[in-house]
């Protein structure tokens, strides 16, 4: 049987695809419309900020934004400045301080410093539309990049042209810097000396002694979610990862679930046998593997698979006896212990979630806190951290079921209780829903809203 989206599902879903743009994308469809456009870079932070560095906001003239550095009063004043920018062909660095009264008063009380690229994308003498385009053709095909851009040349004005240059891993080059290809071998073997995890700003000097600041940035397929499984859980949590960033790939057995019909957000949805189609994936440390299958045992089929790679995150869902069951089985096949104890189960945050809404709502706040886990320490696996196999958070409850006529059951009720709204990655989620919703979309219940802080 094929189930199909209530109507605020399906409001929900095309709220989430607004929020899904990928920038990089975004700037290919603008300069491709011919559009002055300038780009926000958050490049630098000291203290607490609401965007981390790298965040990014595209300002097309005469055209809604894309993206966030901020928001509030600091927000608008980028915007105002990149369409400044736009006229003059002109680069700019903004820093903003978060503890002065301007910024208390817009609500940005996070109290640290925040330094802003803000960068026309185009001149009369052209634009950066093909260099943008060979980065996406990277993304689309895995390979890796750096993309270097002139933040300063002391006191000289940085135009658009010859002022990015991206370098692939082997060296090849796409684009130019005035500095001429001597300076630009330099930041080439600086970053074959140096693998960049995330963006960097480094100084690079000139043969004359002039100091030239670069911002280096990693260039890399988005991190992937592989969910294994097509039922209801699988729905939301295909619509959140792609809110959240991810590539997302459904892997199910059943044509009848998984189709694009039902993951028409998905980036590739595949219908193959779990036991055969670990040879057709690419796992590596930007991989994130859900195990959310009808089955237990389609489920340690999939484990069994998934802890011989080198995935970043693997979780699974199940009870506390099911997971022990699984593992001592695979023990006895020859599975190593070190190896399941990288695993997240039972899976997720424990908010006690029972609904399929709220199980992926538990599962995608856990990925985001091993994601900025992984970004913090560099790393493209995470260290043992809490809820990996140890019986303590996650969604513990029985596997979700199909009862006949497609109604949705429950094989082990979870015990309620007030939600843990104390992790800001699942805050982050839940509010993000919450303020984007209409009163008759995505209830919450009472206790979370209770919880819930908008300040």
């Amino acid at each position: 049987m094929n189930f199909v989206l209530s109507a605020s599902e399906c409001i929900l879903r095309i709220k989430l695809e607004k929020g899904m743009k990928d920038i990089y994308s975004e700037i290919v469809r603008v300069l491709s419309s011919g559009t002055p456009a300038a780009l926000a870079t958050i490049i630098q932070v000291m203290g607490s900020s609401p965007r981390k560095q790298s965040a990014k906001f595209l300002v097309p003239k005469d055209s809604p934004t894309i993206g966030s550095v901020g928001g509030g009063c600091l927000e608008a004043a980028v915007w105002q400045e990149a369409i400044d920018l736009i006229t003059h062909s002109t680069s700019s660095v903004m820093s903003f301080k978060l503890d002065d009264e301007s910024m208390i008063d817009s609500g940005l009380i996070c109290g640290g410093t925040v330094d802003i690229l803000i960068e026309p994308l185009q001149s009369a003498e052209g634009s950066h539309l093909d260099l943008y385009q060979k980065i996406k053709e990277m993304q689309g095909q895995g390979e890796r990049g750096i993309l270097a851009s002139v933040v300063s040349r002391g006191d000289a004005a940085i135009q658009p042209r010859g002022s990015k240059i991206l370098f692939g891993m082997g060296g090849e080059k796409w684009g130019f810097l005035s500095e001429g290809e001597a300076f630009e071998d330099q930041i080439w073997h600086w970053c074959a000396e140096n693998p960049l995890k995330r963006l960097k700003l480094q100084a690079f000097r000139r043969t004359d002694g002039q100091s030239i600041d670069i911002l280096l940035e990693p260039i890399q397929m988005d991190p992937t979610l592989y969910i294994f499984g097509a039922g209801h859980i699988a729905q939301a949590l295909s619509l959140l990862g792609k809110m959240a960033g991810f590539r997302v790939v459904v892997i199910d057995d059943r044509p009848m679930f998984a189709n694009r019909e039902r993951f028409p957000e998905a980036d590739t949805v595949l219908v193959e046998p779990f036991e055969m189609v670990f040879d057709k994936l690419q796992i590596d440390p930007q991989s994130y593997v859900v195990i959310v299958t009808r089955g237990h045992l389609y489920d340690g089929e999939v484990l069994e698979q998934a802890v011989r790679t080198e995935a970043g995150y693997i979780g699974m869902i199940g009870s506390k006896r099911k997971i022990a069951l699984l593992y001592k089985g695979l023990i006895d096949q020859g599975i190593k212990r070190q190896l399941l104890n990288r695993v997240y189960a039972p899976i997720g945050i424990d908010i006690h979630s029972e609904t399929p809404a709220e199980i992926a709502i538990s599962i995608i706040a856990q990925l985001i806190r091993v994601r900025a886990e992984n970004a913090e320490d560099g790393s493209g696996h995470t260290g043992i951290s809490d809820g990996r196999t140890r019986f303590t958070g996650g969604h513990k409850g029985g596997r979700q079921s199909h009862a006949p006529g497609g109604q949705l059951t429950n094989s082990r009720k979870e015990k309620q209780g007030s939600p843990h709204l104390s992790n800001p990655y699942l805050h982050r989620v839940l509010l993000f829903l919450w303020t984007n919703r209409r009163p008759a979309e995505f209830r919450l219940p009472v206790q979370y809203l209770k919880e819930l802080r908008f300040t």
